[in-house]
């Protein structure tokens, strides 16, 4: 085609569909070669398990003590570091105030 060639809308949306099919078919062909890659890859070096899975005892339980613990701590470091940072806040407005 040359430059400056007017096409009708028909083969306009010939064109589109061929460059859309082309498109597709490039994005399939290189998903087979990804595909081809990995299996030989895999071919080479097959995975191994290291620790096959166990069925629990008894029943996985909550550590509702721990838990308390833990935010009961979080909780106070987090009020603590509130308390400072507002202090820091009406300090630096009362220093610009002046």
């Amino acid at each position: 085609m040359k430059a400056g060639t007017v096409l009708s809308p028909q083969q306009r949306l010939d064109l589109a569909a061929l460059m859309q099919a082309r498109a597709a078919d490039s994005a399939y062909h290189e998903a087979a070669a990804q595909t081809a890659r990995v299996q030989y890859a895999l071919a080479l070096n097959p995975p191994q398990v290291l620790n096959r899975a166990v069925q629990p005892i008894g029943p996985v339980k909550p550590k509702t003590l721990l838990n308390t613990a833990l935010g009961a701590a979080l909780g106070g470091m987090l009020g603590v570091f509130w308390v400072f940072a507002a202090a820091w806040w009406r300090n630096s407005a009362e220093a610009k105030d002046k």
